[in-house]
């Protein structure tokens, strides 16, 4: 995996989006701190729909599947005269400038030539004069791009890096503009802790604008099909230096020995100081290489010997800035063994069944449950015959120690 491959021309791929965002009333909100729109009501009231063709009698088709938001339309039949397919929809506030804009994303058609993700400061709204920044994956290419967009066009990549996503797979997009700081991240919706992917660089071009979620084809013969959820508006207080990603990434399932480990981190608002970094594998230090292409940081370990991919790895990172340290843990590797399943029951002769009332912690091979209100006996169930070996309780829960 490359985590950052610089593509000469990337802008060829990206037709104009016209003018992908409708104009509105700007309404400063200085004081906001968040707001949420989860799409569960199956609409968008107060959003701005944006479908740049029903002047030709083409619409997008905006639809509420399962509470999330799917924009999709069929490619134009003329466009040499209309463009490529393309849509979005941005939120009812109108103005920001300091701003973390975030989706899930999930559910688009990767058989097509299309880049779905989110906008941010747009401005100038109308066609041939649409301002902004995007924070896109590209389904056909797997590049992540953080675009600058001047009069309706891709005016320059701000970042743009090589990370592929599985369409089946939900993924909570973050884009945050924080003066002239830029930063697009990718979590999986299982792990909002550490990232899987991130983009980011600097532009001054733009100061505030609107956000919202689009669709485009890059070919003219592909349609968009894209869904969105639990979208999200805050103005971040501070984006300090941070962690980007590594590779293999958190929670990557390798096929091949590792012979290198890549962090990369940022200077945002805040600068990592490289005396304090350190990194870990495996419970070990772990020297490393660094390069610093402000404002990315690049830290490459090489192992002395291939990391098996048969095996559990975790890596850990730690570093200062004028803030303090921060610290990121991710494992990859094999999936960790998975631990006992608890099972409970009102009577000692059962039936038993699955309790999920229990919090695993395989590592320290514990299951904490909240003190029930009767009587229930417990059980384990998994690889290896699991037993219960210790038992104790404190401030309303119940331990469970297995082995």
């Amino acid at each position: 995996m490359n985590l950052r491959t610089p593509r000469n021309g990337m802008a060829r791929l990206l037709k104009p989006w016209l003018t992908l965002i409708t104009a509105g009333l700007g309404i400063p909100i200085g004081g906001l701190q968040a707001q949420s729109f989860s799409f569960d009501a199956g609409n968008d009231t107060g959003w701005t729909r944006y479908e740049p063709l029903k002047a030709f009698g083409i619409n997008a088709s905006f639809t509420f599947p399962a509470g999330a938001y799917r924009i999709r339309m069929d490619p134009p039949p003329n466009p040499a005269l209309m463009g490529t397919a393309r849509s979005g929809s941005f939120f009812p506030a109108a103005q920001f400038d300091w701003v973390q804009v975030e989706a899930d994303v999930f559910g688009w058609d990767d058989s097509q030539v299309q880049s779905v993700g989110l906008v941010a400061r747009a401005g100038n709204l109308g066609p041939a004069t649409t301002t902004g920044y995007t924070f896109n994956y590209n389904a056909r290419s797997g590049f992540h791009q953080i675009t600058l967009v001047n009069n309706e066009l891709p005016a320059a990549q701000v970042d743009e890096s090589l990370f592929r996503l599985n369409a089946d797979h939900r993924y909570r997009f973050i884009f945050t503009a924080a003066g002239p700081n830029l930063l697009g991240q990718v979590y999986a919706s299982t792990n909002l802790t550490v990232p899987l992917h991130s983009v980011a660089g600097r532009d001054s071009s733009h100061a505030s604008g609107r956000t919202g979620v689009f669709a485009f084809a890059i070919e003219e013969t592909s349609r968009i099909d894209g869904r969105f959820d639990n979208f999200r508006v805050s103005v971040p207080a501070k984006v300090r230096a941070t962690f980007l990603d590594a590779t293999p990434a958190s929670g990557e399932v390798f096929a091949e020995p590792a012979g290198t480990v890549v962090v990369r981190l940022a200077h945002l608002e805040t600068t990592v100081l490289s005396e304090t970094i350190r990194l870990e594998i495996d419970g070990k230090a772990a020297a490393f290489d660094l390069v610093d292409l402000d404002p990315i940081l690049i830290l490459t370990h090489t192992p002395d010997a291939p990391l098996d991919p048969a095996q559990t790895h975790a890596g850990r990172i730690r570093f200062s800035d004028a803030d303090g340290e921060q610290s990121v843990s991710w494992t990859f590797g094999a999936p960790a063994p998975a631990g006992p399943t608890l099972l409970s029951a009102p009577l000692l002769e059962g039936p038993y069944s699955p309790d999920t009332t229990g919090t695993l912690d395989a590592g320290a091979g514990t299951i904490s449950i909240p003190l029930p209100a009767s009587t229930r006996y417990y059980r384990l169930s998994g690889t290896g015959a699991p037993t219960i070996s210790s038992v104790s309780q404190s401030d309303g829960v119940l331990r469970l120690g297995f082995r």
